[in-house]
């Protein structure tokens, strides 16, 4: 009997910008304070390079995209939610991103800092993937505006009294 090795076509999956953005900012910058009420987006880059690349894509994978926020004080995790899209034949880079209402609405607490993490599944949903992946290099610190304010009014007060 004889038996054979078989070879797969080189491609690499490149996993990278976790970034976070407040509803209306410029975009030029990822945001990293986020007010409490301040609806937000979460996105991420997949990208498919080397010959082989095609190949994967003509098989039209799903690409997942599962987000968290993890507090870097009191409390636990909080699941974000999932961006998913399937992939297309020709179209090699997937920005994969979540719209969310509000930090709070999501149980983000204000005075809180987070550690936001991205888990990457691509292959068939429901299924084992075929190729995962992780980010957690981005940090996010959620603030109270009203207390701000509060803040403004009572030093502006305090310098019309002298």
């Amino acid at each position: 009997m004889k038996s054979t090795e078989v070879g797969v076509v080189p491609f690499t999956c490149r996993f990278s910008s976790l970034t976070i953005f407040a509803k209306d900012s410029d975009r030029t910058a990822p945001d990293t304070l986020l007010k409490e009420s301040q609806p937000f987006s979460l996105q991420a880059s997949v990208e498919f390079v080397g010959s082989g690349a095609i190949a994967l894509l003509c098989l039209t994978p799903s690409i997942q995209v599962d987000f968290y926020a993890k507090s870097c004080g009191r409390g636990g995790t909080v699941d974000l939610g999932t961006a998913a899209t399937s992939s297309v034949v020709n179209q090699a880079i997937y920005t994969p991103t979540l719209e969310l209402e509000s930090p709070a609405a999501v149980g983000l607490e204000a005075r809180s800092l987070y550690q936001i993490s991205a888990l990457l599944r691509i292959g068939a949903p429901d299924c084992p993937a075929l190729i995962c992946g992780v980010i957690e290099d981005l940090m996010v610190e959620i603030y109270d505006a009203s207390k701000l304010a509060k803040k403004s009014t009572k030093s502006k007060s305090s310098l019309s009294n002298h």
